[in-house]
């Protein structure tokens, strides 16, 4: 496998983002310009779990056997099957069954989804600097595996901007660019994707995005 679809880093061990990621984070919403979205891409506030959809996206770790966030809640809802499935994806010496950018669809099992896309989001590389196309390629793989399967609905949630550690508003922007373009570039017009933003900081940031005015 190439070097440039695996972790560039080791963050096994952080336990916390450092003080000048969160200084980034606030500070990039005096930085915000308006992008339009594409008609069919809408932001959801709120938890993934209560969007209705044929597939959701999880961000899962490159084993694809469970871990932290909205991965241990997808792997919760889909039940016990779900990971006995993943451990039969052929993996490599090192345990990676999904490379970083890459995605995996399996069945929902027990969850309300059809469809289950595992991705696997960049943590920021050995200098602290964001990967930018891996990041891209999450979204994009994971809309086409979606479109593959015949889903008419896609969930997405922030990709990477958690454990992970990823700039919230590089994120936003990348997330919705290249959704744009997917939906743009797609042959069926019927097809719907949502990002589902919790975050309380990455609801304003996505806000702003959309030119929508933040509550004083």
């Amino acid at each position: 496998m190439s070097d440039i679809h695996s972790k560039q880093a080791n963050h096994n061990d952080r336990k916390d983002h450092d003080e000048a990621l969160k200084h980034l984070n606030l500070q990039s919403l005096e930085q915000i310009n308006q992008i339009n979205l594409h008609k069919n891409l809408l932001i959801y506030y709120g938890n993934i779990v209560d969007v209705k959809a044929d597939a959701i996206v999880n961000t899962a770790n490159e084993g694809l056997l469970g871990g932290g966030g909205l991965d241990f809640l997808v792997h919760s809802l889909a039940g016990e099957e779900l990971k006995q499935f993943c451990s039969q994806v052929p993996a490599d010496d090192q345990g990676v069954r999904c490379c970083t950018g890459h995605c995996v669809i399996t069945s929902g099992f027990k969850s309300n989804y059809k469809y289950i896309i595992h991705t696997v989001g960049p943590y920021l590389d050995e200098n602290n600097k964001p990967q930018p196309k891996l990041l891209a390629d999450c979204y994009k793989n994971s809309f086409q595996a979606g479109i593959q399967h015949n889903c008419t609905s896609i969930v997405f949630p922030c990709i990477s901007t958690g454990y992970y550690g990823y700039p919230m508003l590089e994120a936003a922007i990348i997330s919705i660019e290249t959704l744009n373009q997917c939906l743009q570039q797609c042959q069926k017009s019927n097809v719907i994707v949502t990002i589902a933003v919790f975050n309380d900081l990455e609801q304003k940031i996505y806000t702003k995005l959309q030119g929508e005015m933040l509550d004083a």
